[in-house]
C-alpha cells in the first residue's frame, strides 16, 4: 500500500487506482505514489493520524479518504469484516472528503478510476475506484455537484473531487467484488492545473552556509544523508531530513514546498545549502511523464532558494 496525504491518495501493489487496462471495454486511470507501507499499517497510519489531526487540518479530508480506500482494499482480501469496515466509518458521514486526482472523461463505458458525468446531468459525476488489477472495485463514488460542471470541456484533464459524505454504504450482499458504495453532496471539482504556483519569495536562513561537498561526496547509502531529501512522485514530492530528527517521509505539495524548505531549523542542513533528490521508482504504468513534469518542477523551486541538487539514481 501507498500511503500520501499530499494530495492525491493511495495505491498498492495490490490495492490501487493504478493505470492498467483490464479488457478491451475496461480503462484505468491513474494513482499516486509516496511511502511504501503494508496494507494494515496503511489502515492502523491513517487511523492515527485522523485522532491526532486537529479538525482544521487541511489534509483531513483527503486522509479520510485514504482510510476509505485502505480499509476497502482489507475488506477485498478478507482481512477486515464488512461489519468492522461499517463501524469504523460511520463518524464519517457529515464531514468533508476529497479524492484523489483522476483523469476525467465523457466515455464512462468501462472506464476504472476516471471520473465521469451523469447521462442528462450536468450536476452529478461517478467514479468507480478499483483495486490495481481492477478486479475488485474499493466503491463506487456518487458526487452531487453544488455547480453544473462540463464534462466535455475538460475531456482528459485531471482532477480532484470532494464534498460532504451523506452516506457510505457496505455492500449489503457482502460481496468482496464490490465494497461499498460512497454518496456525497454539496461537491466540488477542482481541475489540477488550477492548483495554485510555488511561492518562491522566500528565503532560506542566511545563516546556512554555502555546501561543503566533503561532508558528503562519500556517502552512498540514503539513509546515512543527513541534509534535507525529496522523493519525487507524480503528485508531488515527500521529504525527509534526518538532521532535524523528521526520520519518516513527510508529504509535501508542490506549492507548499519552498515554504517548508525554508521552515526547517538550521540543524536541518549539516552540509550546507544542498539538498538530495531522487524519483520514486514506485510507480504506475503511466507515471512516468507526471513524475518527470514534477521533477522539473521541483528543481525549479530548489534552484529559486539557491540550493544546490544532489540527484540520486533511483532504487
Amino acid at each position: 500500500m501507498i500511503l500520501s496525504i499530499n494530495g492525491q491518495g493511495v495505491s498498492s501493489n495490490r490495492h490501487s487506482v493504478a493505470s492498467y487496462d483490464i479488457e478491451p471495454d475496461c480503462r484505468s486511470g491513474s494513482a499516486t505514489s509516496s511511502e511504501v507501507i503494508g496494507d494494515d499499517k496503511a489502515v492502523d497510519l491513517s487511523s492515527k493520524y485522523l485522532k491526532q489531526l486537529k479538525e482544521d487540518d487541511k489534509r483531513l479530508p483527503r486522509l479520510r479518504y485514504i482510510y476509505l480506500y485502505a480499509a476497502a482494499g482489507k475488506v477485498s482480501e478478507g482481512e477486515m469484516s464488512f461489519d468492522d469496515l461499517e463501524r469504523s466509518v460511520k463518524d464519517f458521514i457529515g464531514k468533508e472528503v476529497v479524492l484523489p486526482y483522476r483523469p476525467i472523461t465523457q466515455d464512462c463505458k468501462g472506464a476504472l478510476n476516471f471520473i465521469c458525468g451523469s447521462e442528462g446531468a450536468k450536476d452529478k459525476l461517478f467514479v468507480a475506484a478499483t483495486n490495481k488489477t481492477g478486479t475488485t472495485i474499493h466503491s463506487f463514488e456518487y458526487v452531487q455537484l453544488k455547480e453544473s460542471f462540463d464534462i466535455a470541456s475538460h475531456e482528459g484533464e485531471e482532477a480532484s473531487v470532494g464534498g460532504i459524505m451523506e452516506a457510505i454504504k457496505p455492500n449489503p450482499n457482502r460481496s468482496r467484488a464490490i465494497v461499498m458504495r460512497i454518496y456525497i453532496s454539496k461537491g466540488f471539482i477542482k481541475l489540477k492545473e488550477q492548483e495554485p504556483k510555488s511561492n518562491t519569495t522566500s528565503q532560506l536562513n542566511l545563516k546556512i552556509p554555502a555546501p561543503d561537498p566533503r561532508k558528503y561526496r562519500d556517502i552512498r547509502d540514503g539513509n546515512n544523508w543527513q541534509n534535507p531529501f525529496l522523493m519525487i512522485n507524480r503528485d508531488g514530492v515527500s521529504l525527509v531530513a534526518r538532521a532535524a530528527s523528521t526520520t519518516e517521509w513527510k508529504p509535501v505539495l508542490l506549492e507548499e514546498l519552498a515554504n517548508t524548505l525554508v521552515g526547517l531549523p538550521l540543524s536541518a542542513w549539516p552540509y550546507g545549502r544542498v539538498i538530495g533528490i531522487m524519483e520514486n521508482p514506485i510507480r504506475g504504468a503511466n507515471d512516468d511523464e507526471l513524475v518527470k513534469q514534477n521533477k522539473a518542477k521541483t528543481e525549479k523551486v530548489l534552484e529559486s532558494l539557491g540550493l544546490t541538487i544532489n540527484r540520486w539514481p533511483s532504487a
